[in-house]
């Protein structure tokens, strides 16, 4: 059976995604997974939207796609920006201050545990 998912991690710039996306990438790959990313910068500017996509799956990967299995979000920006993007039984994993509603939201306290 062929295993394939999306994962969007977005947030502020400045806020770590980069950093957080680089780590989450290579603990796939060194789990022999075959990763795809592909980097969105909006702007450098801190405060400003930017976000990560990563495709991983048991099989080679060579290019993004549109609909996403979970969406990370640092901000509310993100959240609102891409939640149109979730398959229905995606989630989205954010942080407890932000406040987006969406039955697909799971909350927690991301900014403690960082």
């Amino acid at each position: 059976m062929h295993v394939e998912y999306n994962i969007l991690i977005g947030g502020e710039a400045g806020q770590g995604i980069e950093i957080v996306s680089d780590i989450f990438e290579k603990t796939l790959n060194a789990m022999g997974y075959y990763v795809y990313s592909s980097k969105d910068y909006m702007s450098r500017v801190k405060g400003d939207h930017n976000f990560t996509q990563i495709r991983f799956g048991d099989q080679p990967i060579y290019s993004h796609w549109p609909h996403l299995d979970m969406i990370i979000a640092l901000d509310q920006k993100t959240a609102e920006l891409h939640n149109g993007r979730l398959k229905d039984k995606g989630y989205i994993l954010c942080d407890t201050s932000i406040g987006f509603y969406d039955p697909r939201a799971v909350k927690i306290s991301i900014a403690d545990k960082a």
